[in-house]
Order: C-alpha cells, then structure tokens, then sequence
C-alpha cells in the first residue's frame, strides 16, 4: 500500500508558506488584470533575457516541459516602472497625498532604481524595484522569481513603444512595484 511522501514538520510549514504565496500572487495577477481590463487576452510566462528602460526581452517558458523557446519578443514593463513615463515627473505617492516628489531614474545600468525628491524639502527617497528583474545570464541553474513572468497582450494595447518606434503589444503582469531600498 502507497502511503505517498511522508513530510516533516518544518517541509509541512514550508510547502504551506509556498501554497500562501502562491495563492497571494494569483490574486495580485487578478488584481492587475482588473486594472488593465484584460478580457479573454492570451498569456504566457516567459523568462527574461534582458532588461531595458521600458520594456524587457523575453522568451517563452515551456511549463509542462520546463523548454524555453529560442523566439525572443519584447514585453513593456507596466507603466509605473517605465523610465520614459516618469523620468522628471512630479507625483503624489500612495502613502503622503499631501507630498509631491519629483522622480529621477538612475543611470544604473539594470535600469530599476530611481530617486524621489520630495518638493517641500529636497529630501531624497532612493527606491528599487522589487522583485527585481533579471536576466537568465546574470544567474545560473538557480530559480528567482525576477527571471520569470507572466506576460499579458490587451486588446486596447500598452502604449509603449522600443526603440525603433515599433508598439510593444505585450505586457509584464507580475506583481511589481517600486520600494524604498534598504
């Protein structure tokens, strides 16, 4: 008689902490598709190849075979973490309504990290973005989750273009966002 694998206390509580994160990243990709209006679009998960200002290279993951395709496209990175759409932009944050910064990115060559200015007092916020995004290169035969996302193609587009003027129909989904670094 198979009784099947028998885990200790501590795989018992890592295997639940895993299924909570699991659980919590689908209801955040949820989220970002009701902000999106993402209606019946195709998805996929793919890994990153490279990071740029705006947009990423990736390549398509095989998830039942664990392959990764050679096609590399291009996915834009949502717009709060798109270096064109907030470079030298005065905003309010989330947290102080009543504080404005103006946002300056960082010549780091990744391309995720940017400083706030706070308007009323010059003091400065340095802030990352977390997970970070990195490409397969920088890493070998270890699995992060900023090698990997889940891309989405809306159907009223993503308004962000590379280099050469060409749209960029696809988009990173994933939950990211900027912090404040440590």
């Amino acid at each position: 008689m198979n009784r099947g694998v028998v885990l200790s206390t501590d795989d018992a509580r890592q295997l639940q902490q895993l299924k909570r994160d699991v659980d919590q990243l689908k209801a955040e990709i949820q989220r970002t598709e009701r902000k999106y209006n993402f209606v019946d679009s195709p998805e996929i998960w793919c890994e990153v190849i490279s990071v740029a200002a705006d947009w990423l290279v990736c390549r398509p993951l095989g998830l039942v075979d664990n392959t990764v395709s050679t096609f590399d496209f291009k996915v834009a990175k949502m717009l709060e973490l798109q270096k064109t759409t907030t470079h030298g932009a005065t905003i309010k944050t989330k947290d102080d309504d009543n504080e404005t910064y103006t946002v300056s990115h960082d010549s780091d060559v990744t391309l995720q990290k940017r400083t706030l200015t706070k308007v009323s007092d010059s003091s400065t916020e340095v802030q990352v973005i977390v997970p970070r995004y990195v490409s397969r290169d920088t890493i070998s035969s270890v699995v992060y989750p900023g090698s990997y996302l889940m891309a989405r193609k809306p159907s009223c587009g993503t308004r962000t273009v590379d280099a050469d003027g060409n749209q960029i129909p696809w988009i990173d989904v994933s939950p990211r966002a900027w912090a404040k670094s440590t």
